[in-house]
């Protein structure tokens, strides 16, 4: 059996080394790329309000108060329901849409949702509009699907 030189095993390590690096960052290199799932709001985000159209949900402690114009808008959502809802913001799950989308289409939007979350100056706003079977959110000028859960999930 041969002997491998120095200049030799410096070039299997090197390439054995770029070869682990392929392996562990295979999503980033070959993976679906646009398709990928990304999380509505920040990663760990906690959410102190949120405002559906003219319904808001306010953090009071560890329950909700629900604000609205109409008393019975505020009379029909208990604080388990609104926590339900929360927690679904906290959770639903976005991607990139399959084909090209034209703006005009998403004018007027169904539900326009602004959420504060602790640690931000400014309330992220999303514009929420259901085209077809598919619910599109668009959030800072881009046009995301509605991945996880359902539109009926997020709202009231």
């Amino acid at each position: 059996m041969r002997r491998l030189s120095q200049k030799a095993w410096n070039n299997v390590l090197i390439f054995s080394m770029l070869i682990l690096i392929a392996v562990l960052n295979w999503d980033k290199f070959f993976g679906e790329g646009e398709l990928a799932v990304m999380p509505v709001l920040p990663e760990g985000a906690v959410v102190l309000s949120i405002q559906i159209d003219q319904i808001r949900f306010e953090r009071v402690g560890t329950g909700w108060r629900v604000v609205a114009n109409a008393a019975d808008l505020t009379d029909s959502l208990s604080s388990e329901h609104v926590g339900e809802i929360v927690s679904a913001w906290e959770n639903a799950l976005m991607r990139l849409p399959f084909e090209q989308l034209n703006a005009e289409d998403f004018y007027p939007s169904d539900h326009i949702v602004s959420v504060w979350v602790a640690g931000q100056k400014n309330g992220l706003v999303f514009s929420i509009k259901t085209i077809q079977e598919y619910t599109y959110i668009v959030h800072e000028s881009k046009y995301y699907v509605l991945d996880f859960p359902t539109v009926a999930q997020l709202l009231p």
